[in-house]
């Protein structure tokens, strides 16, 4: 049966369970934060970092031109990946394994396209390869790098928005 000094029991130990659980910790001082430039280049825009903490790439832009470019972490020199073009960068991803790097362009053809492409490079520079999908903003590659996902403004139609999915390699368009 149950009885009174049980349920006390039983309250008592979920108090002191909660109790532990909530209660505030001493926290380890950590070490003093260290914020070290990696650029002084002073036009940088854009930055992402990939996925395994090794690179950065960014965007610079200069005279109404703008460039692609990437560096090791633990490196000292960015290396130029895309050349200055009259284009405007609308976001870059890596993809998941950091070997290459998705990124929408919006420019005159035949380069680009004025409400933006789809581009992507091996990260440590090559061919960009137009990929031909039609997007607007910032590519999202899933996790697998199997899939992207970004946004297309004015589609399907004028005044309306949607959300795009297309392959790594930029076929297969769905909303």
């Amino acid at each position: 049966p149950v009885t009174v000094a049980s349920i006390g029991g039983l309250l008592a130990v979920v108090l002191l369970v909660g109790w532990l659980v909530a209660a505030p910790r001493r926290s380890h001082p950590s070490a003093p934060l260290n914020i070290v430039a990696l650029t002084s280049f002073g036009d940088v825009i854009d930055a992402i970092i990939s996925p395994d903490a090794r690179y950065v790439a960014f965007v610079r832009s200069s005279q109404g031109r703008q460039s692609l470019w990437i560096r090791q972490l633990r490196g000292t020199n960015a290396i130029q990946v895309v050349g200055p073009e009259a284009v405007s960068f609308y976001g870059m991803s890596f993809a998941p394994d950091s070997s290459s790097i998705y990124y929408v362009v919006r420019g005159p053809e035949p380069l680009a396209r004025p409400a933006g492409m789809l581009f992507q490079i091996p990260a440590l520079g090559g061919a960009p390869r137009r990929l031909g999908t039609p997007l607007d903003h910032y590519p999202v590659v899933s996790p697998d790098g199997s899939a992207i996902a970004s946004l297309r403004a004015d589609y399907p139609a004028p005044a309306q928005s949607a959300l795009v999915t297309v392959a790594a390699d930029g076929s297969g368009m769905r909303t």
